[in-house]
């Protein structure tokens, strides 16, 4: 009998289990079994896999519904996604201004007007998106804060101070690689510093995102305040679309403007400027478009009317 080539397996179970490993840790406790099963008796073939992918991303979107969690969970994950995708908006920002510090971007700005004003336009949205940030995270934070410090949870206190000394420690760092060059230090050093500035920036991301993730799980937070974080996290979303939709109008502009600077070797490790700007660029772009499906997802989750105390 011949078999459906859709239904052959090419990668068998290491590339089911590979695909599944894009899902959700939640899913995948509950579900990773029972999918690998089925699979083994259908086959993974070309279609199956897109499938298996599609539903990854949908397991992504909408784990809260699919694994039944209450109101608060659902609430407490879309601004935490929001949170992380604006991180990575503030990284890639930061790179950018690191690559404007030569001064032939400064000269390229004025000399063309348009390129100027999306240079402002893209520090307009990271400043703006950092205040909108901290507005939405104030009562969130105090609420959080108030609950540890009267069960004298210094762990919770600790987790929860993580966020803004995680702020200063970028903002010295970036200060502190800004003064690089004019100290006189070899280019090759420069590049070397601004790749380990933005790994180091990365670490920053990815640990305040884990310390505000347990510190918020572990208190209840009154939904009211949830209402006013989603209202914050809308606004946060709609600048991070804008700061990358800058960012790419910004890389175009120069490709078109300033050709000779756009081909440059003023990238990373004195790599052509493109590769520099692309992942920021792409980065940005991503960041823009999480933060905006992660945020709508938490405003339509409120429930209509008052919203409770």
């Amino acid at each position: 009998m011949r078999r459906d080539p859709d239904t052959r397996r090419p990668g068998g179970p290491r590339a089911t289990k590979v695909i599944l490993r894009l899902y959700p840790r939640a899913w995948r406790t509950r579900y990773e079994e029972e999918v690998g099963e089925l699979v083994a008796e259908q086959g993974l073939g070309f279609r199956a896999s897109l499938d298996l992918v599609r539903g990854a991303w949908d397991a992504h979107q909408h784990l809260g519904e699919l694994l039944g969690w209450d109101l608060p969970s659902r609430l407490r994950r879309s601004a935490l996604v929001v949170l992380g995708t604006w991180a990575a908006f503030v990284v890639a920002g930061g790179g950018m201004v690191k690559v404007w510090d030569d001064p032939s971007f400064s000269s390229a700005a004025q000399d063309h007007v348009a390129m100027g004003w999306i240079v402002w336009v893209i520090i307009g949205a990271l400043v703006a998106s950092v205040v909108a940030m901290g507005i939405g995270a104030l009562p969130v934070a105090a609420a959080v804060a108030r609950r540890a410090w009267l069960r004298n949870d210094a762990r919770g206190l600790g987790l929860l101070c993580f966020p803004p000394c995680a702020a200063i420690a970028f903002l010295l760092s970036g200060w502190a690689l800004g003064r690089v060059r004019p100290l006189g230090a070899m280019p090759s050093l420069d590049h070397a510093l601004f790749l380990l500035w933005i790994a180091f920036d990365l670490a920053l991301v990815v640990l305040c995102f884990l310390s505000v993730r347990k510190v918020v799980a572990r208190y209840e937070v009154p939904l009211r305040l949830w209402r006013w974080t989603s209202r914050a996290a809308l606004v946060v979303s709609s600048l991070v679309s804008l700061g990358g939709v800058a960012l790419l109008a910004y890389v175009v502009s120069l490709a078109y403007l300033a050709p000779d600077l756009y081909h440059s070797h003023d990238g990373l490790i004195a790599t052509p400027l493109p590769y520099t700007l692309l992942p920021i660029v792409v980065v940005a772009l991503i960041a823009g478009a999480g933060a905006m499906r992660a945020a709508a997802d938490g405003w339509h989750t409120l429930p209509a009317g008052p919203t409770p105390h």
